[in-house]
């Protein structure tokens, strides 16, 4: 909450009055200057702006998953972007948003990862803008706020009619989810995988359901393998 001191005598008091309930006891903290919440920090400049930045708890190792693990490679060389986008949707100035985001290089550099994947991408989020990135994408999300707000839809140009066709031809289509356990030995093993099915099930597959095989959505899920320990116990 931002509360307006000028008629409140005592915040503790106020506090503990206004968060009363019958069976569930409130805890609270005030700043009259930032104040933490979740991997927010909030301030208030003395300009009387909200200025957010990204917090961190000092307990936090930042021990991201290592450049040499056993996990698809599109993962690994798209974590770093995935991190660095969240510093730029939290952090409001562009100072604070830099200082992240070289601290954020750094810990992958001690990670493993290699200068040819991190560069490149630093330099494309120091790009990146706020609003585009805080720009809402997924059509889970904006359905979501086309009913309970679609002034943020409006906000970002995003016309609600396109919004509802999208939605109509993604639950026309049907999907299917097949879990495979992950070979980092196998190249192009999402490919590989997806086209055996396919190539298999149109071999198989009756003229009742043609129909129903070419329209078909199928998403792999790779399954974590066992490491060393759990082998071992085994």
């Amino acid at each position: 909450m931002i509360v307006d001191l000028e008629y409140i005598e005592e915040i503790n008091e106020w506090l503990d009055g206004l968060l009363q309930h019958r069976y569930l006891k409130f805890t609270h903290e005030h700043n009259l200057k930032s104040i933490n919440f979740l991997d927010v920090q909030v301030s208030l400049s003395e300009s009387n702006k909200i200025i957010t930045c990204l917090y961190t708890k000092p307990m936090s190792k930042h021990m991201y998953l290592h450049a040499h693990s056993d996990h698809p490679a599109h993962l690994k060389n798209s974590l770093f972007y995935s991190q660095g986008l969240r510093v730029v949707r939290i952090c409001s100035e562009f100072t604070d948003r830099l200082k992240a985001l070289c601290l954020l290089y750094e810990k992958f550099v001690v990670r493993d990862y290699t200068q040819n994947i991190l560069y490149p991408t630093f330099m494309r989020l120091v790009c990146k803008s706020r609003k585009e990135a805080l720009c809402p994408k997924k059509n889970l999300l904006c359905t979501y706020l086309s009913v309970h707000n679609p002034d943020i839809l409006t906000k970002y140009n995003i016309p609600l009619s396109t919004l509802r066709s999208q939605v109509i031809h993604e639950h026309s289509a049907s999907t299917m989810y097949a879990i495979f356990p992950f070979y980092k030995s196998v190249s192009h093993y999402k490919q590989v995988l997806q086209r055996t099915i396919f190539n298999h099930i149109k071999t198989k597959c009756v003229p009742e359901y043609r129909v129903f095989v070419e329209s078909l959505c199928l998403k792999i899920v790779f399954s974590r393998t066992k490491n060393l320990k759990e082998e071992l116990q085994v």
